[in-house]
């Protein structure tokens, strides 16, 4: 616009000159001209501020959409942070859970094994208590054989008189049988009285192994109560627990869900700052460069098609009808964006002459080579019919103007210059030329 410009003021001035030197009767009509060429030269004035005044706009927009863009990463950044932090949590709390499940189980068996001891104490207080019984009816009985013996001593003067009993015998024979029955007679008394205290003594420590068995029952029971209410206390601590996960949980949902809408912002941003158009000067010298490079272009010209020029994920597919996110204005995306780490081999996609590069791109310049960045452009033949290939925001580019390539070749490496937020290969494809852009997945299957 400015050449434009220029070129009409310097007509403007040779129309000023010629109308200068020409005769005094033709003065209105000088006049006239000369009125003419200030009107103009008010428009040409004009317009250069209304051109400067969009550029203005556009270099603030784009510091807008920049700053924008920084507080979007460095809110993505924050909730990033929060969802670690809340996933650790929730890991942690998880761990938690997980021990006091465990220490609850541990419980439970702690329970059964005390229940399990009273049921045993329980048995053995049984069985000692039908022992006490049976004793005592033992003694019982030998009381009261004891009392008629007591009785019948009593009634005999106080004393048996085993003597007079042994020699009252008639003969020998009933003199030996007479010391046996006294023999017997004292020997069973005898074990009356030792069976009668031994009993006595078995059902004291009996009823002294019952009470202590009680008195064991009675704290293993308590102790059973205590551990029932230490349980109950793990399980509302288990509760709690679980809602405090809930939570987090439905924490780091919304964190996600945020993170989201924040990555959705960014992508907004990142397309406009992506938008890449070169000038309509710059697209001039390109197309009369690549016309320089036909004929050679035609020499290497081969009929099978299109190869992949580097390998990764698709990040961003050909849209030429995306729409501005905020203006609603069409804001095409004419490549196909291969996203691979920094340094991934580009190569041509099929053999042609390289007629534009761009190579002097700094990383974080986003407006150098119009945006492309480090970039290689070549024209090919194929099948009869010419394309150009583009491919963008290179690391650093291996081959010169004017170059003839193969397909395969080597041209450069993947980086991120231009206008660009991450490492990937933007790639173009043109039919009959520049300025002709298709969707590159018609020609490559990456």
């Amino acid at each position: 616009m400015l050449k434009k410009a220029a070129g009409i003021l310097a007509i403007a001035v040779l129309a000023f000159t010629a109308f200068f030197f020409t005769n005094e009767d033709e003065s209105v009509e000088a006049s006239k001209s000369v009125d003419e060429i200030e009107q103009e030269l008010e428009q040409i004035d004009q317009e250069k501020q209304n051109i400067n005044s969009e550029l203005q706009n556009l270099n603030d927009r784009m510091q807008q959409v920049r700053s924008e863009k920084d507080q979007a990463e460095n809110k993505l950044a924050n909730i990033s942070y929060q969802i670690k932090q809340t996933e650790t949590e929730i890991r942690l709390k998880e761990l938690e859970i997980d021990e006091t499940e465990t220490e609850i189980e541990s419980l439970k068996q702690q329970i059964s094994e005390l229940e399990d001891e009273i049921k045993t104490l329980e048995d053995q207080i049984a069985t000692l208590e039908q022992e006490i019984k049976e004793t005592q009816e033992r003694i019982d009985r030998r009381e009261d054989i004891l009392v008629d013996r007591l009785r019948n001593l009593q009634r005999n003067g106080g004393s048996v008189k085993y003597l007079e009993v042994i020699l009252g015998a008639k003969d020998f024979g009933e003199f030996i049988s007479r010391t046996s029955a006294v023999n017997k007679i004292m020997d069973q008394d005898q074990k009356i009285i030792k069976d009668h205290f031994a009993d006595k003594e078995k059902l004291e420590d009996d009823k002294q192994m019952v009470e202590e068995a009680k008195t064991s029952v009675v704290t293993k029971k308590e102790d059973v109560e205590d551990t029932k209410l230490q349980m109950e206390d793990k399980r509302q601590t288990l509760l709690a627990k679980k809602n405090e996960l809930d939570t987090l949980r439905a924490d780091l949902g919304v964190q996600k869900e945020e993170q989201v809408v924040v990555l959705a912002s960014l992508e907004d941003q990142v397309n406009e700052l992506h938008n890449i158009q070169l000038s309509k000067e710059e697209e001039l010298q390109l197309i009369k460069q690549r016309e320089r490079y036909l004929e050679q272009a035609k020499k290497v010209a081969n009929g099978d098609g299109f190869l992949t020029p580097t390998t990764g994920r698709i990040s961003s597919q050909f849209n030429p009808n995306r729409l501005h996110p905020i203006y609603k204005v069409p804001r095409p995306h004419n490549g196909l964006d291969i996203a691979n780490s920094r340094g991934t081999s580009i190569s041509a996609a099929a053999p042609g002459v390289v007629y534009k590069v761009y190579n002097w791109c700094a990383r974080g310049d986003m407006s150098c080579g119009g945006g492309f960045g480090n970039a290689v452009f070549i024209t090919h033949y194929i099948d009869g019919k010419q394309y150009d290939t583009v491919y963008a925001h290179l690391s650093s580019v291996t081959v010169s103007e004017g170059q003839s390539v193969s397909a395969g070749q080597q041209i450069g490496k993947m980086g991120s210059t231009g206008s660009s937020t991450g490492d990937h290969l933007h790639f173009e494809v043109h039919p009959g030329g520049y300025k002709n852009p298709v969707n590159p997945l018609n020609y490559i299957n990456p």
